[in-house]
């Protein structure tokens, strides 16, 4: 394992995300410890994405789920819905935000795909699904006893907060105008 990630190394910093993804996406031959092998699958498959092969990611995440890792399989989904939805496909995004997540840490990583839907919602204009997915998302993270530390659910807390406070500010003022300032443009030389 210690010289597959060697290698994997290697080909990232000689640019080389496709080579990294393929070591990365083998592990599985060396090791069956599900939560290593998931975690490996989501990386090899952001290698590929970083290398513009998407059918190889796509390949990847897929078979994340079967590792029955929630984490990993709830990254993997939150790393789908965001690409759609930057893709401005927010009906396929909500698909996969709404497949089910079991497995060690799906109570942790749902606060993403909570938030994840909340925003996609908001991106849309359905103010009223985003304010309901935001507080799901907020309510769900305060619900954990013990939040892991240093994995990002801080950041997917702020996406939840941030849009609730985009929706409280659309209901109340839809247009919102403000004015031009104008300067001084640079003296004559």
């Amino acid at each position: 394992i210690i010289a597959l990630e060697r290698g994997v190394k290697y080909y990232q910093a000689m640019g080389e995300y496709g080579k990294a993804g393929d070591a990365l996406a083998g592990v599985a031959r060396f090791t069956k410890v599900p939560t290593y092998v998931s975690n490996s699958l989501v990386d090899a498959a952001r290698l590929y994405l970083q290398a513009g092969q998407e059918d190889k990611a796509a390949e990847l995440y897929a078979q994340v789920p079967g590792y029955g890792y929630g984490w990993a399989s709830g990254i993997a989904a939150h790393d789908q819905a965001r690409s759609l939805i930057l893709l401005g496909n927010h009906k396929r995004a909500r698909e996969i935000l709404n497949r089910p997540g079991t497995g060690r840490g799906s109570e942790q990583v749902r606060v993403g795909l909570l938030a994840l839907k909340g925003l996609s919602f908001y991106m849309t204009g359905e103010l009223e699904n985003a304010k309901v997915y935001s507080e799901q998302a907020l309510a769900q993270y305060h619900g954990i006893a013990e939040p892991l530390p240093g994995e990002g659910l801080e950041g997917q807390v702020v996406t939840a907060e941030e849009t609730l406070k985009w929706v409280e500010k659309w209901q109340k003022e839809p247009l919102n105008c403000e004015p031009r300032e104008l300067t001084f443009t640079h003296p004559l030389t």
